[in-house]
């Protein structure tokens, strides 16, 4: 049996293609949000989605705390946003200033997404160094017809890899 390199493991894993998002939440100190490809539906009845973060982040501390999160689904053109909230700033105070509406649950929504989530954690479950997020939608829009934002256009990846050498 061959040994698994960790370069041949990374090229593997970055091929698998997912969708990006743009994942907000209130804190006490005003909007967070952060630019995220581990998102995925879970269940249709009721309808939930998971979001994996990496166990103890910023993001992550900050969903678990507000108990709610939303998921904005970027268009194919909205590589910027995307990169926009990868930055280690608070992003909604840098320029441009962004077009944002607040939810039900009282999230910050991106006005100019595809269409956005508003969820309700119900519940987390810890996996390696990733938490995964399980919200129940509460409510979601679609703000117009377009193809989503996938790794596979951007060109952004996250690996999330950490193997011991």
């Amino acid at each position: 049996m061959r040994t698994q390199t960790r370069s041949g493991l990374d090229a593997a894993l970055r091929h698998m293609p997912y969708g990006i998002y743009v994942v907000t939440t209130i804190t006490p100190k005003g909007a967070h949000g952060l630019t995220a490809s581990w998102v995925m539906q879970v269940s249709k009845d009721p309808p939930m989605v998971a979001v994996a973060l990496r166990e103890a982040s910023a993001s992550e501390r900050a969903i678990s705390a507000a108990g709610a999160f939303a998921v904005n689904i970027l268009a194919e053109e909205d590589s910027e946003m995307a990169e926009r909230f990868i930055t280690p700033v608070n992003r909604f105070e840098v320029p441009p200033a962004l077009n944002i509406k607040w939810g039900l649950l009282q999230l910050p929504l991106l006005e100019n997404a595809l269409g956005w989530l508003e969820c309700q954690l119900k519940s987390r479950m810890e996996t390696g160094d990733h938490i995964i997020l399980i919200g129940k939608v509460v409510r979601g829009r679609l703000n117009k017809e377009d193809r989503p934002l996938t790794t596979m256009e951007s060109g952004l990846q996250y690996g999330g890899l950490h193997l011991e050498d």
